[in-house]
């Protein structure tokens, strides 16, 4: 019968082909080192081929979501998919669920009749701290499944993995080969079968160098899969254990804390499991302590811990340094030139690290190329590892190395800010640093979270001299940016950290950037305020330059108050220069000519409070012309708007269109997204009193979605208002109501009453 052995060779003195050991087929030809050969082996077996191709670990009971993973799978498993890799590997990070997905997409396969020569299964034990399964091992036991008994297996790699395809390929089925927990490809090549009507499936914590293979990196579960199967590991263990579904928002919020790894959600369902009365809002208050959630998720038989210590005891010593200190970054991603400051590198070292560390899924792609970041458990993982590892000297070098770097990359940033005029020729060290402006506003933009959480550490851990000097040049590049909340904060850090330092000549400066940013929110009483110190601080520092700057903001933000507050009386007093500053330091022409353009910028808009439009106009022309001498493109930005402002005034709407749509090409080019928001709305209303709604309501939503993106309440509401104006001239009368409500619910909550009640009479006219 073609299913047994044949008679023992005791009783013959002969020997066997391939068929003979227990496959049924004819006399098979295998290829073993280099040659053709027939594989003869003495055979003494009377017992039946062992059944060893079911033996396919069950599938987690508690499996939910997934569904684009397993068909992801399905697409190479399936028959039929001669156009697909015969190999699908599944990569992620420790806890991910790989083993998971894998053994849930072989049984589906199996289910479905895909693989009726059945699957050979085998845990490679590619991170185990013992017992790694290397592949002469693993060939002998795959040998052993298909029916080679132990004294016909060959004893070298070559031999085995010969065998092993030929066996195969003699199969009249298909067979689904599932390799676990691989460490690098070369535990797999030589068990890939050479017959593409095989299947593979392979997990590792790695990216396998497998050219040939479908790679499928595994992410982590959505907030309403994880909820599920918190509720799927309860009511398996106890049917009516219905706290999940009670919990509320609870659930999620242990989900969340969880990083939605199914791994660390399954050892907090067993942790629920295990103490049936324990609330789930009592494991989430529990769990909320970060620097003790890795200790507390932890069973007797799971460890969310133990199971990243597998990958990290992998990594050579100076990859594992390069992972610890990557977490003495505050902020959510890094970079190679980030790690490099770090860990005290070249940047080409840190980025072999980098890569090293993502093929190991320690760390994953974030955002554009080249920009990394930690899942929230293993950065907990590293920062603990940080601690343990690194003496604090080391680890407080690091921060200062990172804040250095920012510190640098900050000031080349400014250097595309400063009018063009003040760089051309002058060998500035920072000038090369960003080949344009384009790219120091996308890198500035990129880091922004990460800056702002650099300085405030440095702050907090006494870095007070290195925070003041970068917190003022960051401060400024958020308020450009439109980041006010957090302008607000870098500059207050910018104040404290000067006067820890008992720094006179910072902390006026860090007062003078605090309090343009009050003046940028609207906050005119503390921008006074604020800028009354800056002079008495600066008055006694011997830099009038920096006097006369400050003076000049104070009378902008007076003016500037007026301006946004029309029912108050712009202030008689002009700001005075303290009777103690001394002279300015002799400067350069360039710098006379800014500070001539910043008073010509107030001239204007005194004359414009005054309701003197053409007078105005032609001092912001003036303002025009001199920006575009020095080259500063920002104050380019700000003339051609408050141009387009008095030719809306004067109803020379055309002029006004046409001034505005360039202010708004500057703003986007120099990335003042608060400058083309405000612009946006004026030009909306240009075309509105032009007859055109149409083209009014457009600029008016694009005004609105910059104004809510920047969080501000008041830009939002009064774009508002004009749009549900603009609205109602189109008959849009529904969209009309809507903008003109949150108009009035934004108001209302900024005690706006004089604006408010202007949208209340659109909405009276509305009627209901």
């Amino acid at each position: 019968m073609g299913d047994q052995y044949p008679p023992p060779a005791a009783d013959h003195g002969g020997a066997a082909t391939v068929d003979q050991v227990g496959i049924a087929s004819g006399a098979s030809t295998v290829v073993q080192a280099g040659r053709d050969a027939k594989v003869e082996v003495n055979y003494g077996i009377t017992r039946p081929q062992p059944k060893a191709l079911a033996g396919l670990p069950p599938a987690e009971a508690a499996f939910t979501g997934r569904s684009t993973d397993l068909a992801v799978l399905a697409d190479v498993l399936r028959p039929g998919a001669d156009d697909q890799p015969t190999v699908a590997t599944i990569a992620g990070p420790p806890g991910i669920g790989k083993t998971t997905l894998a053994l849930q997409a072989a049984h589906d396969a199996v289910d479905a009749g895909w693989f009726p020569g059945g699957v050979l299964y085998q845990d490679l034990r590619g991170f185990a701290r013992q017992g790694r399964v290397e592949p002469e091992a693993a060939l002998a036991t795959q040998l052993r499944k298909l029916g080679v008994g132990g004294e016909h297996i060959p004893p070298d790699l070559d031999g085995r993995s010969a065998l092993y395809r030929s066996l195969l390929a003699e199969r009249a089925d298909r067979v689904l080969v599932v390799l676990d927990n691989a460490e690098q490809a070369g535990q797999v090549a030589p068990l890939l079968p050479g017959d593409r009507r095989h299947r593979v499936l392979v997990t590792s914590r790695n990216t396998l160098d497998l050219s040939s293979a479908r790679h499928h990196t595994l992410g982590v579960l959505t907030g309403e899969e994880a909820v599920e199967l918190l509720s799927l590991l309860l009511t398996s263990a106890h049917p009516g254990d219905d706290r999940i579904a009670r919990a509320g928002d609870a659930a999620l919020r242990l989900a969340e804390l969880c990083g939605f790894l199914p791994h660390a959600v399954a050892i907090a369902g067993g942790l629920l499991v295990g103490d049936r009365d324990q609330p789930v809002a009592e494991l989430v208050d529990v769990l909320a302590d970060r620097t003790e959630r890795l200790t507390e998720l932890a069973t007797r038989e799971r460890s969310f811990r133990a199971a990243v210590d597998l990958s990290y005891e992998r990594l050579d010593p100076p990859d594992a340094r390069v992972f610890r200190l990557l977490a003495a970054n505050p902020g959510p991603t890094t970079t190679a030139a980030t790690a490099a400051a770090l860990a005290d590198l070249d940047e080409r070292s840190a980025r072999r690290s980098l890569d090293l560390l993502r093929r190991a899924h320690l760390i994953e792609p974030a955002g554009p190329r080249g920009r990394f970041r930690f899942h929230d458990l293993i950065r907990l993982y590293a920062e603990d590892r940080l601690r343990r590892e690194e003496p604090d000297e080391p680890r407080d070098a690091a921060l200062r190395r990172l804040l250095a770097h920012f510190h640098r990359l900050m000031a080349a940033v400014w250097v595309h800010e400063l009018p063009t005029r003040l760089v051309e020729g002058k060998q500035l060290a920072l000038t090369g640093t960003f080949e344009s402006r384009a790219d120091a506003l996308a890198w500035f933009d990129a880091e922004r979270p990460n800056l702002v959480a650099v300085v405030n550490r440095a702050f907090r851990s006494g870095h007070h001299a290195g925070v003041c000097l970068a917190a003022i040049v960051l401060g400024y590049s958020l308020q450009r940016w439109g980041d006010w909340d957090e302008a607000l904060t870098v500059h207050r850090l910018a104040v404290e950290a000067a006067r820890q330092v008992v720094d006179p000549a910072a902390e006026g400066r860090a007062l003078l950037g605090l309090g343009t940013a009050y003046r940028t929110t609207r906050d005119f009483e503390r921008a006074d305020a604020v800028l009354r110190q800056a002079l008495d601080v600066l008055g006694r520092t011997g830099d009038r330059a920096a006097v006369l700057a400050a003076s000049r903001e104070l009378e902008g933000s007076r003016l500037s108050a007026h301006f946004f507050t029309p029912f108050t009386e712009p202030a008689d007093d002009e700001p005075d220069v303290p009777e103690n500053a001394p002279e300015p330091s002799p400067g350069t022409d360039v710098l006379a000519a800014v500070a001539a353009m910043e008073t010509t910028s107030n001239t204007a808009m005194k004359l414009f409070v005054q309701g003197r439009f053409d007078e105005a106009r032609a001092a912001s022309e003036e303002l025009l012309a001199g920006c575009r001498q020095i080259g500063s493109r920002e104050g380019e930005r700000v003339a051609l708007n408050n141009i387009g402002d008095c030719h809306y005034h004067l109803r020379r709407l055309d002029q006004a269109i046409t001034s505005y749509t360039a202010s708004i090409e500057a703003a986007r080019e120099v990335g003042n997204r608060h400058g083309e928001a405000q612009t946006s709305n004026s030009l909306g209303n240009a075309y509105q009193s032009h007859g055109r709604p149409d083209l009014a309501v457009a600029h008016y939503d694009r005004a609105a979605e910059l104004f809510r993106a920047l969080r501000d309440r008041y830009g939002e509401a009064m774009t508002l208002s004009n749009l549900g104006a603009a609205l109602v001239a189109q008959d849009e009368r529904e969209r009309a109501r809507d903008c003109l409500l949150r108009a009035v619910e934004l108001l209302d909550g900024q005690q706006r009453p004089q604006d408010a009640a202007r949208a209340r009479a659109l909405l009276d006219a509305l009627g209901s």
